[in-house]
């Protein structure tokens, strides 16, 4: 399981897509188990409530087993 992160982790509905208001943020929390990384333009690791890591790329599809992911930038 994501190990406590310091500071408030606010639900991003827009993740790391270009237009994203959550851009910027050093992690965002997805509520939900299906990751787009169409629009995303660098690979995020992904890691659901349940311990579950992904490395997502750029413009495919992700499934995970459980119903929360945190998404941290690789590189930007």
């Amino acid at each position: 399981m994501y190990k406590k992160l310091p500071g408030i982790l606010r639900v991003s509905e827009h993740g790391y897509k270009k237009n994203s208001p959550d851009l910027n943020n050093p992690h965002n929390m997805i509520e939900c188990s299906d990751i787009t990384m169409l629009d995303v333009g660098f690979k995020i690791k992904g890691e659901d409530n349940l311990g579950n890591v992904k490395i997502m790329k750029p413009g495919k599809k992700y499934s995970f087993p459980g119903n929360k992911v945190l998404e941290t930038p690789l590189k930007r």
